[in-house]
C-alpha cells in the first residue's frame, strides 16, 4: 500500500513518465525498498482507473511515451494519507520469529542455526545501512535531512532486532545447557514504560 502513496508523492512535484518514476524512487530508497517497472505501471494503471492521476499521451520521436500527473483528488488522498496514522492489524509481523513459534522442542539445535544465520545476515544489513546513511550529504537541505531520518531509524530497527535474536539466542542456550527448562525471560518493555519513554 505504501508505494501507491511513494508514487503519488513523486508525481505531487510534477508530471512523470513510468521511467522516470523508477529512477526518482531509486535514487532515494534504492538500496532500502526494491521496485521494478512492472510494479510502477502495474500500480499507475490502477491509480490512474481510481482518478487520482491523468495521463497524456506525447510523441518522442517514432513512439509515443505516457506521462501521468498527479489529480486533486489524488492530492488530497496523498494528504490525508501523510497526516493520518497508519492502522496495523497487528502490532508485530516478521516471518523470522513466526518460524520460531513454529519450531518443537526438540529442534534446537536447528533453530539456534538458524537465529545465527539470521543475526548474521542482519549483522550485513546493519552494516550496509551505516555505511549508506555516513555516505549521505550532512547538508541542511530537506530531502538530506529527511534521507538521513529514515536511514537512522532503518538502523535502529535493525540494532533492534539484533537484540531480539541475541536474546532467542541466549534463552535456548541456557535450555540446552540445563537440559531442562530454563527460567523464564524478565519480560521486557515494562522499564520503558514505567519511566514514560514509550507513549
Amino acid at each position: 500500500m505504501s508505494i501507491r502513496f511513494a508514487i503519488l508523492g513523486l508525481l505531487s512535484e510534477g508530471p512523470l513518465h513510468g521511467y522516470a518514476i523508477r529512477s526518482r524512487f531509486e535514487s532515494r530508497l534504492g538500496e532500502l525498498w526494491e521496485l521494478n517497472y512492472g510494479q510502477v505501471y502495474g500500480i499507475l494503471s490502477g491509480l490512474d482507473s481510481e482518478g487520482l492521476v491523468t495521463a497524456t499521451d506525447e510523441s518522442v520521436g517514432r513512439r509515443l511515451r505516457r506521462t501521468y500527473a498527479i489529480s486533486s483528488k489524488g492530492r488530497q488522498v496523498l494528504q490525508a494519507w501523510m497526516r493520518g496514522v497508519e492502522t496495523r492489524g497487528r502490532p508485530f509481523r516478521d516471518d523470522s520469529f513466526l518460524r520460531l513459534l513454529l519450531t518443537r522442542a526438540d529442534d534446537l539445535e536447528d533453530v539456534k542455526a538458524f537465529i545465527e544465520v539470521e543475526r548474521r545476515r542482519t549483522w550485513r544489513e546493519l552494516r550496509d545501512l551505516v555505511d549508506r546513511r555516513d555516505a549521505e550529504d550532512s547538508t541542511t537541505e530537506w530531502l538530506s535531512v529527511v534521507t538521513r531520518l529514515y536511514l537512522d531509524a532503518a538502523v535502529l530497527h535493525h540494532e533492534a532486532r539484533i537484540k531480539a535474536l541475541d536474546r532467542c539466542r541466549d534463552t535456548l542456550s541456557a535450555r540446552m545447557v540445563a537440559g531442562g527448562e530454563p527460567a523464564v525471560p524478565a519480560p521486557v518493555g515494562r522499564t520503558a514504560l514505567r519511566r514514560g519513554a514509550v507513549r
